[in-house]
């Protein structure tokens, strides 16, 4: 296993003093089968004058607060230290199944789960996903009949990294799946949103997950 020490920080300003505030966030790192957070802390400034812990349907760890003074400024800064013990190549352990994609969508539509991690919850789209006619013949592309899933996932997202420019100027938080395909540019939220609207269409469950990545730096650089 390996341990990584994580501090992460969040600033919001603001263009004139706000007189009070309820937020509700989910920063800490999630527990898993293969991820154990051993330490988390999260700093609020200014301080809280209510908070409260809990946990939503999907098991992340939320914090609801309420700030009753004047502030101009929100900083939120995460600490935690978490544990991964994962395979070395979780997509290579998939593909040894070879599950065709027709077969991976058939179980999902006849799935009565309603758990948190039911394909139910995964398979519809939302307003940013939703899939028109070219984004269905992209998809097409890569879903040919009896492929599996595992291999047309990879390629989709590999074409959807290296067909689409990356520029942080041309889309907000409110640009759509439809709308980032269209431009053949965007940045990861875009790509992660054509990636589900792709998958869906199709009646494959997907899900869009946060998270860090530990990259490596160039020669001679730090991390």
């Amino acid at each position: 296993m390996k341990t990584y020490d994580i501090r992460f920080t969040s600033t919001y300003d603001y263009s004139a003093p706000a007189q009070h505030g309820f937020h509700m966030v989910r920063l800490l790192p999630a527990m898993r089968a293969d991820q154990e957070v051993q330490l988390g802390h999260l700093d609020i400034d200014p301080g809280p004058a209510l908070r409260q812990e809990s946990r939503d349907f999907f098991d992340n760890q939320v914090h609801a607060f309420t700030i009753e003074q004047p502030h101009d400024a929100l900083v939120l800064t995460m600490q935690a230290r978490v544990c991964i013990g994962r395979q070395a190549n979780m997509l290579a352990a998939a593909n040894s199944q070879e599950s065709a994609w027709e077969d991976v969508a058939r179980l999902a539509r006849a799935s009565r789960d309603l758990g948190p991690h039911a394909p139910a919850h995964f398979i519809a789209p939302t307003p940013a996903t939703i899939a028109t006619t070219p984004l269905r013949i992209f998809a097409a592309r890569f879903f040919t009949p009896g492929r599996s899933l595992t291999q047309a996932a990879r390629e989709l997202a590999s074409v959807i990294g290296s067909e689409l420019a990356y520029e942080s100027d041309v889309t907000s938080v409110e640009t759509t799946a439809v709308e980032a395909f269209a431009l053949g540019a965007g940045v990861c939220q875009d790509f992660a949103h054509i990636m589900l609207a792709t998958c869906r269409c199709m009646g494959i469950p997907a899900r869009y997950v946060t998270g860090y990545i530990r990259t490596d730096p160039p020669p001679g650089k730090p991390r």
